[in-house]
């Protein structure tokens, strides 16, 4: 037969419940009933035959997510343990020191929880706004305003310490007071390599003057002629800076730690880029504080938060349904879904089909977020256990 004759043939239609899963029911059709009920007969043999579009679509969209998800994010540390990373990092007090850092396995074979965060995981600190999250970020703020600048006095940098991290042997910390205030009378700071008076764009002029509080500075955008620059004119001018003022030491030293967002909770912390590569994180060259950048806008990725620290990313109820963590998980999936979802769709309809997926996923991805809020998950079992 043509392949036009193979297309139009009817003659394996699917019979009500004589699919996939009545198959591994070991079902069958009475055939006393349907010669003795005439009218049955025509009721089974009228019904409509539907195509699984949804399920072939939904296939094909898990898959192209999977690919481009590797292609892009790489494979994550294979196991079922935590998984641990040594090495020597260059850190702020610009010695090599061994470092620790931990991330979970997937043994899905697939990418890190991070990086399916970033896709589009369930996560409900991106989802809505938390308390727990947002009170270590408090408390990291209430911290750093009582931090200032520590310049080495052999003038190999300066970092944004507290006073017990900074040595009173080989550093200075350049803290303002009463006594020593800072431009406009500031009792807040200083900051490495940021300074009122230097800063261009944003200006602190009135009625735009900077806070007494350096956890409420802007970013710096522009800086003086000479400050933040490189080469032997740079360094010239901010010499001169420095002569002029008498008191803009931390800004002409060399910032050696910015602000590091680490793991998917939200933590911040002055370090060097070596240490941020090593452990992961989100380094942010153009800041000096962490209050001045969002670590959980980091984290979280997909569209940024419409107010910063406020999470609002709930479409995750649903985009989650099409992510898998790892490549053992999509086998399982596709395997589902072409077996037993798309017989059932032949039955139900692509409409049908469609509102039971997508709305059980939603509603069970509803109950994770209330239950296991600070667990990254991809959910496309919680649509198919419906099923």
């Amino acid at each position: 037969p043509s392949v036009v004759d193979r297309l139009m043939d009817n003659s394996n239609r699917r019979q009500y419940g004589m699919g996939v899963v009545g198959r591994m029911t070991r079902r069958s059709l009475r055939q006393s009933m349907t010669e003795s009920n005439k009218h049955l007969k025509r009721q089974l043999d009228s019904f409509e035959d539907h195509r699984p579009y949804f399920t072939y679509w939904t296939c094909t969209v898990q898959v192209l997510i999977m690919f481009i998800a590797l292609i892009t994010y790489g494979l994550g540390p294979i196991g079922f343990n935590l998984h641990r990373r040594s090495g020597s990092v260059l850190v702020t007090s610009l010695s090599l020191q061994e470092v620790d850092y931990y991330e979970p396995s997937n043994f899905y074979i697939g990418p890190r929880a991070a990086d399916l965060i970033h896709l589009g995981a369930k996560y409900s600190p991106c989802m809505k706004p938390d308390t727990r999250i947002g009170a270590d970020i408090e408390a990291t703020r209430i911290r750093e305003r009582q931090t200032a600048c520590c310049i080495r006095n052999d003038n190999s940098g300066c970092v944004q310490t507290s006073r017990a991290e900074c040595s009173d042997l080989t550093s200075t910390w350049k803290k303002w007071n009463v006594v020593q205030s800072g431009p406009g009378g500031r009792i807040s700071g200083s900051v490495c390599g940021q300074d009122p008076n230097f800063c261009i764009e944003p200006a602190s002029v009135a009625p735009f003057e900077w806070p007494d509080d350096i956890t409420k500075w802007p970013k710096c955008r522009k800086k003086l002629p000479g400050l933040g620059g490189s080469g032997s004119e740079s360094k010239s001018n901010a010499n001169q800076v420095l002569k002029t003022t008498g008191q803009a030491d931390h800004m002409v030293c060399e910032v050696i730690g910015h602000p590091c967002c680490i793991g998917i909770h939200g933590e911040c912390r002055i370090a060097t880029r070596e240490y941020c590569d090593f452990v992961k994180g989100y380094f942010h060259q153009e800041a000096s504080l962490c209050s001045q950048v969002s670590c959980m806008n980091d984290v979280c990725g997909m569209l940024p938060f419409h107010t910063p620290d406020f999470a609002d990313q709930f479409y995750r109820l649903w985009t989650s349904l099409f992510l898998h963590a790892g490549i053992l998980h999509l086998a399982v999936s596709v395997t589902f879904q072409m077996i037993i979802m798309r017989d059932l769709e032949k039955l139900a309809g692509p409409l049908r089909i469609g509102i039971i997926y997508l709305g059980s996923g939603v509603v069970g991805n509803l109950a994770s977020a209330l239950f296991v809020p600070y667990r990254a998950e991809v959910r496309p079992h919680l649509a198919r256990s419906f099923f």
